[in-house]
């Protein structure tokens, strides 16, 4: 699965030493470091390494978490004006797939989420956000690239998110960026990278065991 560069993690403080006594060591050769700050400077990597897998898993990892955090809440408008909110798919499970037009990855994985959609036949609701693009270019891409050279119609619901603001409360990691939500709207799954058709079903039968996929 291939991501895009993921945003920077804080780093974390350096972990304690280990306590007791510490055996007398041999003099150390100049210029070398000596063991306690070479274990001191083994265990803050060894920290900072757990701490970005750790928020990794919790936030972009294929698992489904029973006690997954709520999806931020949001409202935009679609391309007709009108408008869209997390609250109008409560009920039913949700893909949330944030692109751009300006995305390759983005471009090539779409005609693969219409056709799943398609399958679901209503089992799943899909949602579309425009991430950071311009209106004009992403209605074409849709409209003109889409449905007139690909012969590919879009038919589940697409949104705007063209200031970013969406995306960044759900801390995207690059584009494409795919959420799945339960019927309560909580995030079970997140898939940070492009998804070919088999991949997203694996991925919607991994987080809605009682879709039929």
């Amino acid at each position: 699965m291939n991501t895009d560069t993921p945003h920077p993690a804080s780093a974390t403080p350096d972990s304690p030493g280990p306590k007791g006594v510490t055996p007398p060591h041999p003099p150390s050769s100049p210029g070398s470091l000596p063991t306690s700050k070479g274990t001191r400077i083994i265990l803050a990597i060894s920290a900072f390494i757990l701490v970005n897998l750790v928020i990794f898993s919790v936030f972009f990892d294929e698992t489904v978490d029973s006690d997954a955090p709520l999806a931020p809440a949001f409202t935009t408008k679609n391309f007709q004006g009108e408008q869209v909110s997390l609250e109008g798919f409560l009920g039913k499970p949700l893909v949330i797939n944030f692109w751009a037009s300006t995305c390759p990855p983005c471009r090539k994985e779409m005609p693969d989420f219409q056709k799943v959609y398609t399958d679901l036949d209503g089992q799943v609701e899909f949602l579309g956000l425009a991430h950071n693009d311009i209106k004009s270019q992403a209605r074409e891409f849709i409209e003109e690239t889409l449905a007139k050279e690909k012969n590919v119609r879009i038919t589940y619901p697409l949104a705007l998110d063209l200031d970013g603001r969406i995306g960044d409360a759900y801390r995207l990691i690059g584009l494409p960026n795919t959420f799945f939500l339960d019927k309560e709207g909580r995030i079970v799954n997140a898939v940070a990278g492009i998804l070919d058709e088999e991949e997203l079903r694996g991925h919607l039968r991994k987080s809605f065991l009682d879709v039929n996929i």
